[in-house]
Parts: structure tokens; C-alpha cells; sequence
């Protein structure tokens, strides 16, 4: 083996004899599998290793002798120099969307990003091209009959061609990347199908029946096929075919057929370049249980472009390597010309999106290296028009992602500090904000999410709104209107919840409810609005031991959930008024009367925008789905509420300094007639109250005696937080004040402290 001492090694292999040059594995040598190479005794004989065959090298299948080495070969070489196999094999992870990178080109053109410029494919000897006096158009007519299916097919025709063993080095090419070599005709198409990323595919022209190529799908054509793997498949109506005039050659995209494949006896070759639909060479190798090279490649897309290049560069190589004539000219169908993807890019969005300042001429020199055509219509606004081997650029953020991709990911900023501010466009409060906002709250307070089909018998969405949205094809007549509202949902799922044993409810949904504005029957007079929905019934806390007694549903724990997702979302002076009995519609709202008592219901307003409404369920309802006690439920405008949040936070936040004086608390309690709104009074006491000293005004008790009760009256507390911030205020200054506050409610309200 080319040092120390001759090795003793015992071989049965029929073509061992002296003199060969073979590949040993001596002591040691793992071979795969678990086979390491050890010193054993064979008949007796001391083996110090092993002379290995193809097979047990893993260079093929064969097993017949030892691996013999040419006579040339220098003794003590490594096993791979001497075959010439001592390339570096890189295995490149590829997502779906980069079909680009099935190729050396593609790969070429990534590793160029990192600093190589100079792009160099494969040379064509052209003077193979050009020799022929005969036109290939003479030799062979292409139909295609579904042009949306295969926009482009390009052919050309070699004549007096010698199927023959490949050279060496085009074998090894091939092994290197997992490819078995066959014959130099079929070893050509695949070494430009790796080369380039696009399948060919070589027809022997004698079994082209009068050399007339037609695309067309299988239906009405043929049913079964015999692929080149021998086994007879079953064709789907919507499979593309290559066919002559009589019988089926391929199926487009996935595999040739047995009975135009290329055998020793083939002279004439007809090489195929063409341009599948992804989608429909994806359905055809699913339905079949196929997936080769080409349909893999094709499924994803290729480049439509690179079509001619392929056919030349083969047509080249078989002249080279199989003595053929290239015949003149290729014949290429191209009835559906595909305009390159052009798409809109704004270096201001990409510098939001990915949180860096990049440079305009970063960008712009990224993408000249991307070879994207850049064409500026304005500062902020450009024309990029991506090249045709990029089938997954098409949209501004896969600019923005080709950009951070060159730069590279760990280079984007992880510090909020350190990130590019967004630009001011960008939506104070988007609705996808606001949804998890008001999701999150509900949720934290106790609430569960309902998800409801939006759709509704004509009945019952009729009552919540006069012209309900009617669905065109109904999959059943319990729902064939779009809601007019998600009471009925709520409600509907209330009622199964208590059949299923629940003793307390709290329910919500966000989502939109339709209606017709002016023109029923209208697709364009729909109008879809978003609504929120929440319910409360029954026990919502049991008694325990921090509870003297239960909780349960009523209008004041209802309120009080309106109001908390109010004031969530950033909102501040809402009112609450009492709904006047002989209301039918309230804000947005139709029909009011027919699902919520007017006697108990409240409208929580801010300035003249209604914003929700909360009330216990009607009596009908109650009957209508058969509930076993009373629903509280309120609707809030959701959209109204989100126009309303936005603008508030748009408003830049007010800062006061702390304050540097305390703060002095008075409380009073009033008695008033039980008609007099809590609302009312608040109003009256801050207007009475110094506005410059006034800090809060609030509620904190309510009660009512037997006797308040024979005469219509109640008592409310109020406490009032003054402070000054100029000085500390004094006793006698604070009990004048609510003096006056209390001799002004007693005129206006004729109110009266309870004593």
C-alpha cells in the first residue's frame, strides 16, 4: 500500500491476479453500515484488511470482482484522488419558495451575493448549432392545445446520433450528486437539468408518430400510460400529455414513456424544453403518487426564460459527445407570453418593517446584484421589476426580506432602543390591536369567547333589524340571512350552556353583523358593521368565605363590564342615561323594544356618539328560547368604540407635575326622590364645586330605609377630592364650599342631607 510492510490480505474475488491496482481497506476503515475492517483469520490465513468491490465502496451496485484502478494509478493514493471523487459535496437545505436554487446557476447566483460578480454559466460551442443546412422546422411540427397549462414549448432536433457509454467526466459528475449514469443522451439532459434547474426531456424522433408533437391533456385521449419505469398508470382526465398523433410519449412535467424512450438502437433525438403550469404538473404527480426531478422542479416553478439556453446547451453536448447533427434553428411555441412580475416598493415601509435605516444606495445596489430592475417614480415610491428566475418575488415585503437576507438576519436590531421608529402613518391603534385589547380584558374580568356562524332563519334576524342581508345559496332555511345581530347567538348558546348543567354565565363575541342600507337585494347597498356582545345570567360567584353571599347577574354588574372596557380602551366621560320607554331605535340600533326591556335599559354615550346599550332580555325573548331566568346583555358599537380609541390615542399625553399641596376628601349623603339620576347628581355638585379646586366627584353608596321606600326616595353618597395647587386649603374654606354645594342641591334637586 505504498508504505512499510506488504500487507497479507485474503480475496475470493473472481478477477484477483497479480499485477492489478485495486482499492484496499485496511484496519480500521469503516465502510458504512457498521462494517469496520478488523484482522481476522480466513482459512487459516491472516487477513490484515480488504480488497473492496464497487458495491461495498458505495460507488454502484456492482459486486461481480474487486474494483480494478488504472494501471497508471500511484500506489498509497487516496481511494478518491484516484478516482478523481475528491470534490467537496455540499447538501443545501432549500425552503419551498427558493425553486431558483435547484440549480448551480441558482446556487452560483447566491454565493455571487457574497462578493463574486462575475456569473459565469456553462459555455455553448455554438459552431455545433450552426452547421446543419436543415431547418429543424422542416423535421418536426409542435401543437399545443392548452396553452394555459404549458404557455411555452421549444425543441430541437439532433440527427445521427451514437448512444454510447458517458465520458468519465460527466459520469462523475452525475454520481456526485446522487444521479446513476445511463447512456450519454439521457446523462446530457440531466447534467444541464442540474446544471440550469430546468428538465429536458429527449423523444427518440423515429417513434414520434409523423414527427408531430401535440400538448394536450388526457381526457377523451387516453385513460392508462406506460412510463419508463415500466409500470402502466392510470391517467386523470386533467393530466398534460405529450402525444403525437396517435398515442401519448410523456406526461408533461413527470415522467417519459417506455415507448419513445432512448435505446442503443436511437439515431434521431428530439430534445424537449418547455414551461409547465406549477399547479397543474403538482395535481398530475399527486393524483398519480409520482415525484421525479423534473416534477419536483416544475411544481414549483421555473424560469420560463432560461428555456433556450437548456435546449442549446444539450443540443451542444450531443453533438460533442454523440456525433450528431444539431439540426438549424429551435422550434419554439410561445403562444402565452408571461409578462415579468413588476410590484411597488417603498424604502420607508422597508425600513418600518425590518426596524433598520438601511441606505437608498444599499438598497439600490442590493437589488442590481439581485438583478431586480429598479425604476423610481418617485423618492418613496419604486417600480421593481423581479427577474424571471425569482418566481417568489412578487410582493414589496419580499423586496424588504431580500434586503435583510443580503444584509443578514443577525444584523437586524434586537434593542427597541436601537430599531428605526415607525414612520408617522403608521395606525395609532390597528384594529388587530384593538381586538386582542378588548379580547384580553373581557377574559381577565372572567368572560369566554363564543365563535357563532354569522348567519341566521329570516324570523329571527328580521326582529334585530327590518332589512336582514339574504344569503343566495342557503345550505339550510335555518340560515339563509347574514345576522343582524349576535343576541341571537349569545342566546342561543345561554340556552344550550343551561341545559348542560351551567349555573353562571359570562359570554362574549366580537364580530360583524349585515344589514341592507337603501336598496335591498343590493350586493353594493350592504352595509357591515362590527358589533360586541356580552351576556351575563344566573350565579356568577358562589358564596364562600370572602363572599357573605353570592353574586349574581343583574344591570349592575352588566354596567359595570361596559363601562371596564370602556375605560380599557383609553376613554374617559362616558354618560349614562336611563332608555326613554318609547324608544324603537337607539344609535345603530333597530328594534330595541323587541329583545331588551325599554324599562331597563341603559344608554352609555360619549358626546352625541351612543356607544352601547345594556338591558335585562324581554319577556318574549325569555320565552321565545326557552331560558329559565333572565339574560343581561349589552351591544356596543365595536366599530364607533375602536374610531373613538384611535383618535384618543392620537392626542399626545398630558403630563402634570405632582402635586404638591394634599388633597382633602368630603363625603355627603343625600337623600333625593328615587327619580333623580345618580348621573344628575354628579353633574349638579361638580358644577356647583370651584373647578380650579375639583380633582374627583364620585358615587360610593347607595341605600334605601323602609321609610325612604313608602315615600319614593333614596339616599346617595358622594365624595368630593379638592386640592389647590397653590396652597394647603384650610377647614373653614372647605366646609363653606360644601356648604354651598349642598344649599345648591337643595334648590335644584330639593335634596336634603340625611342625617
Amino acid at each position: 500500500i505504498g508504505s512499510g510492510e506488504p500487507l497479507g490480505i485474503v480475496c475470493g474475488a473472481p478477477n484477483a491476479r497479480a499485477g492489478i491496482k485495486v482499492a484496499v481497506a485496511t484496519i480500521g476503515a469503516d465502510l458504512g453500515e457498521g462494517f469496520i475492517i478488523k484482522k481476522s483469520k480466513i482459512r487459516g490465513e491472516t487477513s490484515e484488511g480488504m480488497l473492496c468491490s464497487e458495491s461495498e465502496l458505495g460507488l454502484s451496485d456492482s459486486h461481480d470482482g474487486i474494483l480494478e484502478l488504472p494501471a497508471d494509478a500511484v500506489i498509497g493514493m487516496p481511494l478518491a484522488q484516484a478516482l478523481g471523487k475528491n470534490d467537496v459535496v455540499f447538501e443545501i437545505g432549500l425552503t419551498p419558495n427558493r425553486a431558483d436554487c435547484l440549480s448551480h446557476i441558482g446556487v452560483a447566483r447566491e454565493v455571487g451575493l457574497s462578493g463574486g460578480k462575475n456569473l459565469r454559466r456553462g459555455e455553448i460551442d455554438f459552431s455545433h448549432l450552426t452547421k446543419s443546412k436543415t431547418k429543424a422546422s422542416d423535421a418536426v411540427k409542435i401543437t399545443i392545445e392548452n396553452p394555459d397549462l404549458c404557455p411555452r414549448y421549444a425543441a430541437r432536433v439532433v440527427l445521427g446520433v451514437k448512444v454510447k457509454e458517458s465520458p468519465q467526466w460527466l459520469k462523475s459528475r452525475l454520481e456526485a450528486v446522487g444521479l446513476r449514469p445511463r447512456n450519454n443522451i439521457v446523462d446530457i439532459t440531466n447534467f444541464v437539468l442540474m446544471e440550469c434547474g430546468h428538465p429536458l426531456h429527449a423523444f427518440d424522433l423515429k417513434m414520434v408518430k409523423d414527427s408531430h408533437i401535440i400538448v394536450r391533456t388526457a381526457e377523451g385521449f387516453a385513460k392508462k400510460f406506460t412510463t419508463l419505469d415500466g409500470k402502466e398508470r392510470t391517467l386523470p382526465p386533467t393530466a398534460l400529455l405529450i402525444a403525437d398523433t396517435e398515442k401519448p410519449l410523456a406526461i408533461a412535467g413527470v415522467m417519459g414513456g417506455g415507448n419513445s424512450e432512448i435505446t442503443d438502437s436511437t439515431t434521431d433525438v428530439l430534445i424537449e424544453s418547455a414551461y409547465f403550469q406549477p399547479s397543474s404538473i403538482r395535481k398530475t404527480a399527486k393524483a398519480l403518487g409520482v415525484s421525479t426531478d423534473a416534477s419536483y422542479r416544475f411544481e414549483r416553478g421555473t424560469d420560463i426564460e432560461i428555456v433556450t439556453y437548456a435546449v442549446d446547451r444539450a443540443a451542444a453536448l450531443m453533438a460533442e459527445l454523440g456525433g450528431g447533427e444539431v439540426l438549424e434553428g429551435i422550434v419554439d411555441e410561445f403562444p402565452n407570453k408571461i409578462e415579468a412580475k413588476t410590484f411597488t416598493f417603498r424604502p420607508s415601509r422597508a425600513r418600518m418593517l425590518l426596524g433598520m435605516d438601511v441606505p437608498i444606495e444599499k438598497m439600490e445596489a442590493i437589488f442590481g446584484d439581485l438583478r431586480i430592475t429598479v425604476a423610481k417614480e418617485s423618492e418613496d415610491s419604486w417600480l421593481l421589476t423581479s427577474p424571471s428566475w425569482r418566481v417568489d418575488l412578487e410582493r414589496e415585503v419580499d423586496a424588504a426580506e431580500e434586503i435583510v437576507r443580503v444584509i443578514g438576519y443577525d444584523n437586524i436590531p434586537i434593542s427597541p432602543g436601537e430599531r428605526t421608529p415607525y414612520n408617522k402613518e403608521r395606525d395609532a391603534l390597528s384594529i388587530r390591536t384593538f381586538n386582542e385589547l378588548i379580547r384580553g380584558e373581557l377574559i381577565a374580568i372572567g368572560f369566554s369567547e363564543c365563535v357563532s356562524v354569522p348567519m341566521l332563519p329570516a324570523d329571527i334576524a328580521k326582529k334585530y333589524h327590518s332589512s336582514p342581508v339574504e344569503v343566495m345559496n342557503p345550505l339550510t332555511v335555518e340560515l339563509e340571512r347574514m345576522r343582524t345581530s349576535i343576541i341571537p347567538n349569545l342566546l342561543d348558546i345561554a340556552r344550550r350552556n343551561e341545559r348542560f348543567g351551567a349555573k353562571g354565565q359570562r359570554l362574549f363575541e366580537m364580530g360583524n353583523v349585515f344589514s341592507y342600507s337603501d336598496k335591498p337585494q343590493m350586493v353594493g347597498s350592504v352595509v357591515e358593521r362590527g358589533e360586541l356582545c356580552i351576556l351575563l345570567k344566573d350565579e356568577l360567584e358562589a358564596k364562600n368565605v370572602y363572599n357573605t353571599r353570592e353574586l349574581k347577574a343583574d344591570i349592575y354588574s352588566l354596567r359595570s363590564a361596559v363601562e371596564q372596557i370602556i375605560r380599557r380602551v383609553g376613554l374617559r366621560g362616558v354618560s349614562v342615561t336611563q332608555m326613554k320607554s318609547d324608544a324603537d331605535s337607539v344609535g345603530v340600533w333597530q328594534n330595541i323594544g323587541a329583545y331588551i326591556n325599554r324599562n331597563e335599559a341603559l344608554v352609555s354615550s360619549i358626546g352625541r356618539n351612543v356607544i352601547a346599550i345594556a338591558g335585562v332580555t324581554d319577556a318574549s325573548i325569555i320565552k321565545e328560547y326557552d331560558l329559565r331566568s333572565n339574560a343581561y346583555i349589552a351591544v356596543i358599537d365595536f366599530d364607533q368604540l375602536h374610531s373613538l380609541a384611535r383618535k384618543e390615542r392620537e392626542k399626545p399625553q398630558a403630563v402634570k407635575p405632582l402635586a404638591k399641596y394634599p388633597s382633602v376628601e368630603r363625603d355627603v349623603a343625600l337623600v333625593l326622590s328615587k327619580d333623580v339620576m345618580a348621573s344628575q347628581l354628579l353633574e349638579e355638585v361638580r358644577s356647583a364645586l370651584p373647578k380650579e379646586l375639583t380633582e374627583d366627584v364620585h358615587l360610593f353608596d347607595e341605600f334605601q330605609s323602609k321609610e325612604m321606600k313608602q315615600t319614593g326616595e333614596r339616599s346617595l353618597g358622594v365624595r368630593m377630592i379638592l386640592r389647590s395647587e397653590t396652597k394647603t386649603l384650610e377647614d373653614e374654606e372647605v366646609e363653606r364650599i360644601v356648604a354651598a354645594v349642598v344649599s345648591s342641591l337643595e334648590k335644584k334637586l330639593s335634596a336634603k342631607l340625611r342625617t
